[in-house]
């Protein structure tokens, strides 16, 4: 989510810049974020259950159409006329911002789904982990008592072995 977030924040200082040079270094930063943003994608496909996949099939969706509207921006930036940063105003604005919305919103439904999840797992976790503790407690107990009785009939027999050859 914060890829994205970066990746819409870069696209508006884009547009604020003047200097050529500077609008290439901040096209090569969009196409770095946009790259980094793709691998997260496919890690997330790789994690992710049927549910998942549904939501990250359609975040990709809109954000490939957010990536489609930015990438005309760029080129509209690109050429630096006033025509074309007054059209790249439009194209961020009333074509890039509603998928990039949408896109964020999808994401926060993944990670609203992952949360969930990650609870539950996090309670059966637990549960088990309380278990555990508990059979490992009586085990411990078990094992303790088994060697008091030990000691005890060791020390018995020794001692009954020594009354008797005090007695003979």
């Amino acid at each position: 989510r914060g890829t994205v977030h970066i990746l819409a924040g870069r696209a508006r200082d884009l547009y604020l810049l003047k200097d050529p040079e500077q609008i290439q270094d901040a096209i090569r930063d969009l196409e770095t974020k946009t790259d980094d943003c793709r691998e997260f994608i496919n890690q997330l496909n790789g994690l992710a259950d049927e549910k998942g996949l549904e939501l990250i099939s359609s975040f990709e969706l809109k954000f490939n159409e957010f990536l489609k509207h930015t990438k005309r921006m760029q080129n509209l930036i690109a050429k630096n006329t006033d025509s074309t940063r007054a059209l790249a105003y439009t194209v961020l604005y009333e074509n890039a911002l509603p998928p990039y919305r949408e896109s964020i919103e999808l994401m926060t439904k993944i990670v609203e789904k992952n949360r969930a999840e990650l609870k539950a797992q996090s309670e059966e976790s637990n549960a088990l982990y309380s278990a555990t503790q508990t059979s490992s407690f009586i085990v411990l107990s078990i094992g303790v008592i088994l060697a008091i009785g030990i000691s005890i009939w060791i020390i018995r027999s020794i001692s009954s072995s020594i009354n008797q050859a005090k007695v003979a």
